[in-house]
């Protein structure tokens, strides 16, 4: 019966999204989203303008200006235009290829953003960051191959490049190759040593890998070299008022996490979540954060209230397929599947949010 029940939960959520169609247009993650992507690369000195710029050039280096100010959905309008103006130059060309193609990544559009990186690299073929963030978009399509060619044509370019490590040690993270991300994640701190997320990854890394004592001295080693990277510290950094642009909440969300991982404290993590949406309601990990402590909880109702946001705030396809699934899988099962009983709170709230689709989705559930 529950593998019955499996197959017809996955089924049913993609029928859900085959029905409705995915046909949202783009739309930019939350701030604190981009902010964090953003943060994972190291700053680098924008491109200087020819002698006699071009009208588009001048429109790249006012994109530039709007990214350092962090003003991200003017950077995607300006980029798009100095693309369509002209640029002049090799490597202000590659740049704005580099920044479109970066955007599209971040809405979802990953064909687009191959498209865009490809053809920054044809511009430059020395531009490592484009061969970085070109990897991680074969990761996203699932060609794990393709994406370490890319760091290996990135370090044959520049050996000495340390996001090449960083974001090569991710992947194989994400990839439960733990050693070997820790081997990456060492190397970077040998170029250069003061990017606090990376130490931070080495210690979780080689704790991963079951070298408990390196990780636990990785630890307390960032600790004093980071003092600033505290509960104290993520208390003091938490935004306390409204500000002229969203401000990036990761740290109370983090704070959240770190509170509940350390004290067990359910209540102080869900309040850090909270403070978090107040200030940025589109905050990725807030919202998922906040669904696991109301299932880990078992209040159904509100965890597929967020689940539901989480569906709302998909950028792709799969996003959407794994937000369904969540939600469907987290509560009983649609009562019109089996005996006609009362309404589950997910067929309520999709027959709500999609009442077009009642009928069909009622012929399909005869049909299991």
């Amino acid at each position: 019966m529950t593998r019955d029940v499996g197959r017809a939960t996955v089924r049913l959520t993609f029928t859900c999204v085959c029905v409705c169609g995915w046909n949202r247009e783009p739309r930019l993650p939350s701030f604190t989203f981009i902010s964090a992507y953003f943060a994972a690369f190291r700053p680098r000195p924008h491109p200087a303008l020819p002698a006699e710029p071009s009208t588009g050039d001048q429109t790249l280096h006012l994109a530039l200006q709007a990214l350092d100010s962090a003003d991200y959905a003017h950077v995607v309008t300006l980029v798009n235009e100095a693309i369509e103006q002209g640029i002049s130059w090799d490597e202000g060309h590659a740049q704005a290829f580099n920044l479109r193609g970066t955007f599209k990544f971040l809405t979802g559009d990953v064909p687009g953003a191959e498209a865009d990186l490809q053809a920054s690299l044809e511009v430059l073929p020395t531009f490592t960051q484009s061969l970085i963030k070109l990897a991680s978009v074969h990761m996203e399509q699932g060609d794990a191959q393709a994406a370490f060619k890319c760091f290996d044509d990135a370090i044959q370019v520049d050996e000495k490049d340390p996001d090449i490590y960083y974001h090569r040690g991710q992947v194989l993270f994400i990839m439960n190759e733990f050693m070997q991300a820790a081997e990456n994640y060492t190397k970077l701190t040998e170029l250069d040593d003061s990017f606090v997320s990376t130490h931070i990854q080495l210690a979780v890394a080689q704790y991963k890998s079951g070298n408990l004592a390196s990780s636990m001295a990785t630890f307390r080693r960032t600790s004093n070299a980071f003092p600033q990277h505290t509960i104290t510290t993520l208390q003091r950094r938490a935004p306390a008022g409204p500000t002229a642009s969203p401000p990036n909440v990761l740290p109370l969300v983090n704070k959240g996490l770190a509170l509940y991982q350390w004290k067990q404290d359910i209540g102080a993590a869900e309040r850090c979540c909270a403070e978090a949406l107040r200030l940025d309601p589109e905050c990725e990990a807030a919202v998922a954060m906040l669904a696991q402590l109301s299932l880990q909880q078992s209040k159904i109702e509100q965890a597929v209230e967020y689940f539901g946001r989480q569906s709302v705030l998909a950028r792709s396809e799969p996003e959407l397929v794994s937000a369904l699934t969540y939600q469907y899988v987290s509560v009983p099962f649609p009562s019109w599947l089996w005996f006609g009983a009362s309404m589950s709170q997910v067929e309520f709230e999709f027959l709500k949010n999609y009442p077009q689709v009642a009928a069909q989705l009622s012929a399909l559930a005869r049909s299991i």
